[in-house]
């Protein structure tokens, strides 16, 4: 295994990363190469890693679990730089590394020097160990053996490989992102209800049980149904892993695809992608890329969404831009990533529109910012805190784009009740009674709602799914001028213990209490009438339940009748009210 498989391992996993050696006689530079690597690593994995360097005299004192050690073998000079191998630096890597396995029995420290997987050096170090340390320790030891190639210390060795560690690193997790997203376009979603699907050409697919189609890039591209896909993404399959950016195999397939695109009138769309960063490639190869017919390129780990009108197709672009014009409001809001001269690709049957935003991050750091202002606020972080924390960023940030022509209200704010009704008695028709039972009381939230004038712009669908990893909000496609009462309510409806959450009034009550004052912190003109507000959220969740409910009927009945609870539940406090 390759030092940037290691490392680009770790990452994916999120374990720590020990280095083990004497810090160079300039420090300085050493330690801005490490906060660099960790810097960029934190970027293109999502999680925080964690590489640390400490000597050999620190090891009794530092937790070594659960992370993966790397020892420096090299021969280095005082000024960092690297001599030729030296066997008394060897034997003073494995003494170490035998040291932290006494101290961590399942842990296996890899000892790095230059030209470490070279199969002529290892013998002639494993027979001169043998003699000296026996044959028992030297069992399996060379095994732990890894090429730096590098002949200075560690931290310069993963310095100078930074891009291609950025690259493997996102390969990987661009694998795991495409796996999980086919998955997600099967649940029940806009994206799932769409009869064409995506085209991924890839020689690095994961175990893929949704709904795009996979194929290798040798694959055989002649008589192929295009018709079924929106979209094909081909990957550059650079295989070399290579330090700086630069055309893999992907490019072979991009014009075999290309000249069968053009032999058969075919127009569907193509992304271009690559772990590399695009700015990373020459303009000539950029160019090359772009030139052929329909042709963009695109990074790795983004996400295709499919949109029926160019309206909304604008609106995800331009919410996409304004939240992330807000420091505090970015790190917990989906970017959107621009492609093509609009910032998104008209599908191939010319009656979509598909935007594309980035994978979120796994991991967040800590965030001074949120830490105060919930102090302020008097308010203790927990899952449904941050989520009303991010709300009263969102609403108050943007509540000056109220005459913002791109966020005008692109499809019905409430369903008359008779519709919804009918969508889910359609296929469940046993509880005609229970919705019946429920009408009054909505047809009066409904009433009630509309008369407010909007004084924000609401997002308007921050149901569960639309907060990736708990943390992150996205979609932003229903996002338009309103009141923050259904982004309350929608934001407490929380699948993972079935509503649970939601039928605990006291709890309900709490994160009102709480998003109010946390509004308030960043929002001083913000003075809203505390009852009043809660009644109104009471309201969202009959008009929000029903509404996700009309939505969910065909593809998840347990779904709908959890939602069909919470709807009965506060119509029964609003009635006694």
């Amino acid at each position: 295994m390759s030092l940037v498989d290691i490392i680009s391992n770790v990452s994916i996993t999120g374990k720590k990363i020990v280095i083990v050696e004497t810090p160079p006689d300039n420090f300085q530079q050493y330690e801005e190469q490490k906060a660099k690597i960790n810097d960029e690593l934190k970027k293109v994995s999502g999680r925080n890693t964690s590489i640390t360097a400490i000597s050999s005299d620190q090891i009794d004192s530092y937790d070594l679990r659960d992370s993966v050690v790397l020892i420096n073998g090299n021969n280095v000079s005082e000024n960092g730089s690297g001599r030729p191998v030296l066997l008394s630096y060897i034997i003073q890597a494995v003494a170490i590394r035998n040291r932290i396995i006494d101290k961590v029995l399942d842990i296996n420290p890899r000892i790095l020097f230059n030209n470490g997987k070279n199969s002529t050096v290892n013998g002639a170090i494993a027979s001169v160990l043998k003699a000296i340390i026996g044959n028992e320790q030297v069992q399996g030891l060379t095994e732990s053996f890894e090429d730096l190639g590098f002949k200075g210390n560690v931290v310069e060795g993963l310095y100078s490989q930074l891009e291609s560690l950025k690259h493997g690193i996102g390969t990987r997790k661009n694998a795991t992102f495409l796996d999980d997203l086919s998955q997600r376009f099967t649940e029940g979603n806009l994206q799932s209800t769409e009869n064409k699907t995506f085209l991924i050409i890839t020689d690095k697919a994961g175990n893929y049980k949704g709904k795009f189609d996979i194929l290798k890039q040798d694959s055989d591209l002649n008589g192929l149904n295009f018709e079924k896909y929106h979209l094909v993404v081909i990957d550059n399959n650079d295989e070399l892993s290579s330090n700086s950016a630069k055309l893999g195999r992907g490019i072979n397939t991009l014009e075999r695809l290309a000249e069968e695109f053009i032999n058969r009138g075919i127009e569907v769309p193509v992304i271009y992608q690559s772990a590399h960063t695009i700015d990373n490639f020459s303009e000539n190869e950029r160019a090359r890329i772009t030139s052929f017919p329909n042709t963009n390129f695109m990074p790795k780990n983004c996400a295709p969404k499919i949109v029926r009108s160019k309206k909304v197709a604008r609106k995800e672009i331009s919410v996409g831009e304004l939240v992330q014009s807000y420091e505090h409001l970015a790190r917990y809001t989906l970017y959107v990533e621009k492609v093509g001269d609009q910032g998104f690709i008209r599908s191939s049957d010319k009656e979509r529109f598909i935007t594309f935003s980035r994978a979120v991050p796994i991991e967040i750091d800590n965030d001074e910012f949120r830490n105060n202002i919930l102090q302020k606020a008097g308010v203790e972080y927990d899952k449904i805190n941050h989520k009303m924390y991010v709300l009263s960023l969102f609403h108050t940030y943007l509540k000056n784009e109220l005459k913002n022509e791109n966020l005008k209200r692109c499809g019905k704010d409430y369903f008359d009740f008779t519709e919804v009704q009918s969508d889910i008695t359609s296929v469940m028709p046993e509880i005609s009674g229970r919705l019946e039972s429920l009408r009054n009381v909505y047809d009066e939230a409904v009433r009630e709602q509309k008369v407010l004038e909007p004084r924000v712009i609401a997002h308007n669908d921050a149901k569960w799914d639309n907060w990736f990893n708990g943390m992150i909000l996205g979609d932003y496609g229903s996002v338009a001028p309103g009141r923050e009462y259904n982004d309350v309510a929608r934001a407490l409806l929380d699948t993972d213990h079935e509503f649970k959450d939601v039928f605990d009034i006291n709890k309900v009550n709490s994160a009102v209490t709480n998003y109010l004052a946390l509004r308030s912190t960043v929002d001083p003109a913000f003075n809203d009438n505390k009852d009043e507000f809660r009644r109104n959220v009471y309201r969202a969740f009959v008009t929000e339940s029903l509404r996700i409910a009309k939505y969910k009927a065909k593809t998840d009945k347990n779904l709908t009748y959890g939602l069909i609870k919470v709807a009965e539940i506060y119509a029964e406090i609003l009635s006694a009210e």
